[in-house]
């Protein structure tokens, strides 16, 4: 059993935010972690198993955004009490400086993991791991709001209301079927619209098991594996709950009226603006494959490196945002009508196309000869290639993947290496010219933009 206790310390920010700039726009945060690994040896020392379990905890305490002196400066609770600290005259935005849910949070997870590997004879080795996953998406609610925000909202929309015919009378303030008479209103209502959630982290899944070699004196080193891995609650946005929120975009024209049409008392202009953004986790994608490397040395100067991978699956297996094929609201789609059709081909391409930036195959070389006799002793020479099938570069409609639309990837090229030590003046020198992408070949390593042409560097180490 091996024991090594450490730990870090993260210096304190505040001194810093300080000097640095006018308006210090820092959320002030803290980080804890901590971990237990074991590893032991069993059977005659033929069984290792190795084991770990880690903790992580963030705790937001406050958006501190603070002017310098010698100008006027709240202190960074200052959007607690607005009325003493007027936001109009110490220049700070209450609602962005205060969410609560936000940069007042706690959220804390767990990872783990467990691992095999088993000597079954000389220089054989099977071996099988698994591991949770965490991952925080961050302290943001649902709808993306502040609680400093709906009283703010709810001011604006009956002013607005109350200045129609009729008044505030005639002109309830209803939202999602509820008539809202105060602030608290407002707030229960976000919340039975599940508004004010907050975001659950992402987790996941990796299983691998494989085999490892050295034979033949270590000419030649492998492993190959098979591995699944997935990942669930993805923070993604969710566009059709932004546009069809009631305070979202021009639907919120009928609380606040029309942009320009009236100036609401609150001194916020919230007319067709986002005022809710939706996102939603959910999502689980998985990516199933195999990858193998194998380092063989035939000569004492001479070496190949080639690795691999085939990821035969690479989907989404459900995303709460997207209706799944063959589902009663996917079969519920109404064909004869434009939107019904766009709809039907997203759902498609989401499900039936690859996840983004994952290839199908993946295989890369690395290749070096040096020279140990006559006059070019110590000169070596190197080919490296790399090669990628298609990658998906988005699931929207406008890419298409399953249509012919643009991907990236799809590429084979070459880089070369060579290298030479000399002497000067009882100086150690290496020279080396290297070059990527030797045929310049146009490809799109990732993205819309080309990766570079054949480029061409010089390089001299002097060792002393």
């Amino acid at each position: 059993m091996n024991w090594d206790p450490g730990y870090e310390i993260q210096p304190d920010i505040k001194p810093l935010f300080v000097i640095d700039r006018n308006e210090l726009d820092g959320y002030y945060y803290q980080e804890q972690a901590g971990y237990v690994n074991y590893q032991g040896q069993m059977l005659d020392d033929r069984l290792t198993v190795l084991a770990g379990v880690r903790r992580e905890m963030h705790r937001d305490s406050g958006q501190y955004l603070t002017d310098n002196f010698p100008w006027v400066s709240p202190p960074p609770s200052a959007y607690y009490d607005t009325t003493t600290y007027l936001p109009s005259y110490y220049g700070y935005d209450p609602a962005y400086s205060a969410d609560f849910g936000g940069n007042h949070s706690r959220i804390a997870g767990t990872a783990w993991m467990v691992g095999l590997s088993y000597q079954v004879k000389k220089d054989i080795n099977v071996y099988i791991s698994t591991s949770k996953i965490y991952n925080r998406n961050g302290a943001t609610n649902a709808g993306g709001f502040s609680p400093l925000s709906p009283p703010q909202w709810f001011a604006a929309a009956k002013a607005y209301l109350g200045s129609l015919p009729g008044g505030n009378a005639a002109n309830p303030f209803i939202y999602r079927g509820a008539t809202l008479t105060s602030t608290a209103d407002l707030v229960n209502a976000l919340h039975d619209s599940g508004a004010d959630v907050l975001i659950k982290p992402e987790t996941g899944r990796n299983t691998e098991i494989g085999v490892k070699t050295s034979l033949w004196d270590d000419k030649l080193v492998g492993t190959l594996s098979v591995f699944h891995m997935f990942r669930v609650n993805r923070r993604v946005d969710d566009a059709t709950a932004n546009n069809n929120e009631p305070l979202d975009f021009a639907n919120n024209y009928q609380y606040f009226g029309a942009p320009g049409a009236f100036v609401n008392p609150t001194g916020f202009n919230f007319s067709g603006a986002r005022l809710l953004r939706w996102r939603t986790v959910g999502q689980k994608d998985v990516v199933e494959g195999a990858d193998f490397e194998v380092t063989w040395t035939p000569i004492k100067n001479f070496q190949t490196v080639v690795n691999g991978a085939w990821l035969w699956t690479a989907h989404t297996v459900n995303a709460p945002t997207v209706n799944k094929p063959g589902s009663a609201a996917y079969l519920a789609y109404n064909l004869s009508t434009v939107a019904g059709n766009n709809a039907k081909v997203a759902s498609d391409i989401y499900y039936g196309a690859r996840l983004e930036n994952v290839p199908e195959f993946r295989l890369n070389s690395f290749s070096k000869y040096t020279i140990t006799d006559g006059l070019f002793h110590g000169l070596s020479l190197a080919l490296g290639t790399r090669y990628s099938s298609k990658m998906v570069l988005s699931r929207d409609v406008t890419w298409n993947p399953l249509g012919g639309g643009f991907q990236s990837g799809n590429y084979f090229v070459f880089d070369a290496n060579v290298a030479y030590p000399w002497e000067l003046m009882g100086y150690k020198l290496t020279s080396t010219i290297s070059v990527q992408n030797l045929t310049d070949k146009l490809y799109f390593e990732g993205g819309v933009v080309a990766s570079p042409g054949r480029q061409v560097f010089i390089t001299n180490k002097l060792t002393f």
